[in-house]
């Protein structure tokens, strides 16, 4: 049997999957069975992800992609290719890559990260134009969004050796120092704890207390913020808990017999869940309802199987149809 077709339950999905050799396909998958496959964009030669995860905007239109050598978007609304950062080819044959690790503003226009890798500058882009806007000159360790997309913050090593924060207003350039009760603040507070929007430094996060250690199991959010995941620190690959803004919370704990989980989306109406588990011999596609604690097992037409496998090439989106649209950091 193919995934059930219970009134009420959820039998649509998209599925965006990374072939490095061919391009980004997406696929639509209703009751288990392809009803399409559609190319978004073409590849030619070998590529392959690198620096830091895909990464959907908020507002859904675009898709951050890291390439080993070149940092691109993909625009889905116009099924297009367009380039941050292009490698610089050397006379020798070899180049210098233009990888950027970045993540999105809560308004989707906006794109904050490093160039170079770790401790680099801190650097500004836009979706459809080539380049970025340098904010910060080297040693930069850590970074993320105020809810307002107008504010950014960031950790910057002094000359005196410690880590020291800081926030950036975008439109004067204003660059303030932070005190501890506004850094205890960026990594507490729901909006400024949430992945999507943040990136720090493994020294950084060393030198956190404990009473600010939510941004290390803070996995994801919907877009709209009202909603995260966050691991258990027990048993990080096979217990997660959805946790809501207005406090309600739900645990999600892996059945016997599943050794990593992955939660890829929530529905619309936050009530079911999408998550892939590693179990022996091989991985498998779960529809959870939250309400209910009620894991179904999802099987797929042997086109799906063969799409949305590691051997395939890489799922870097799973969603439901009708999507809260989960983001990751």
């Amino acid at each position: 049997m193919l995934v059930g077709t219970k009134s009420g339950t959820p039998n649509q999905f998209r599925f965006v999957v990374f072939d490095g050799r061919r391009g980004v396909a997406l696929y639509r998958v209703s009751d288990g069975k392809l009803r399409e496959k559609k190319w978004l964009v073409h590849f030619s030669g070998f590529w392959y992800i690198s620096v830091a995860n895909p990464a959907l905007s908020p507002n859904g239109r675009w898709i951050y992609l890291p390439l080993h050598a070149d940092t691109a978007i993909v625009d889905l609304q116009t099924q297009r290719l367009h380039w941050l950062g292009r490698a610089r080819r050397l006379p020798d044959g070899g180049y210098i890559a233009e990888v950027y690790r970045l993540c999105w503003s809560p308004d989707s226009r906006y794109l904050l990260g490093t160039s170079g890798g770790v401790a680099g500058e801190l650097i500004l882009c836009q979706p459809l134009q080539q380049g970025y806007r340098v904010l910060v000159k080297g040693d930069v360790y850590g970074y993320g969004w105020y809810p307002d997309a107008q504010h950014i913050w960031f950790v910057k090593r002094g000359v005196d050796g410690q880590f020291h924060w800081y926030r950036r207003n975008l439109r004067s350039g204003q660059v303030k120092r932070l005190g501890a009760s506004e850094r205890r603040r960026i990594n507490t507070d729901w909006d400024m704890t949430l992945s999507p929007f943040r990136w720090l430094d493994v020294p950084v996060m060393r030198m956190l207390k404990p009473s600010e250690w939510t941004p290390r199991f803070v996995a994801a959010c919907t877009a709209q913020r009202q909603v995260r995941v966050r691991f258990d620190r027990q048993a990080p690959n096979r217990r997660l808990f959805i946790e809501w803004r207005n406090g309600r919370s739900v645990k999600l704990e892996a059945p016997l017999g599943v050794h990593r989980m992955f939660l890829w989306d929530l529905s619309a109406n936050h009530q079911w869940a999408l998550v892939v588990c590693s179990e022996q011999g091989g991985s498998r596609w779960y529809l959870v309802d939250l309400n209910r604690d009620c894991w179904e097992p999802l099987v797929f037409s042997v086109d799906v199987e063969r799409a949305i496998t590691p051997s395939a090439g890489a799922v870097i989106r799973a969603e439901f149809e009708q999507s809260a649209r989960l983001l990751f950091g």
